[in-house]
């Protein structure tokens, strides 16, 4: 619905495995084949999905943030996730252009906040900025499969 609705070409969705507690990717739209494999194979800490030092955010509300990367703070198999990595040196024309790296990230919550996963969202088909509206209609997605995946995981206990 993201990708379709709102004019991203890039989406995907990181959730909080059950286990292990480690972040990952689970779904993904808009990227190459090369890209989509090396996602898949990295998995994230709570502690290193939330560093900003790495990498540096701009918070627009307490479900979401814009992620500036310029390429520098990244690892080997972080680079091979961009479409077009050679892009991540491109300068910034304009206060109101969006580059390649740059995306941005709606949290999903748990019923106590807990962090149960992240909407990661880039590359829009005008290269702007997106409106206030369309990052709170992302957030309300956000909300809704925050509530969905905490039914799941207490159906799923109960059948134990």
């Amino acid at each position: 619905m993201i990708y379709r609705s709102f004019n991203f070409k890039e989406v995907s969705i990181i959730i909080k495995g059950e286990k292990d507690g480690l972040y990952r990717y689970v779904s993904l739209l808009g990227f190459r084949k090369e890209a989509e494999d090396a996602f898949k194979r990295i998995a994230y800490t709570y502690e290193e999905a939330m560093d900003t030092n790495k990498y540096p955010t701009i918070k627009f509300s307490k479900f979401s943030e814009f992620n500036i990367e310029d390429g520098t703070t990244l690892e080997e198999d972080e680079l091979l996730t961009f479409n077009r990595p050679i892009l991540l040196t491109e300068e910034r024309k304009s206060n109101d252009e969006l580059l390649e790296s740059d995306y941005f990230t709606i949290y999903i919550l748990g019923y106590k906040a807990e962090i149960l996963g992240f909407i990661e969202f880039g590359d829009p088909r005008d290269k702007k900025f997106p409106q206030r509206s369309t990052i709170k209609w992302i957030e309300l997605i956000g909300s809704i499969l925050g509530f969905i995946i905490q039914r799941e995981r207490i159906r799923k206990e109960k059948r134990r």
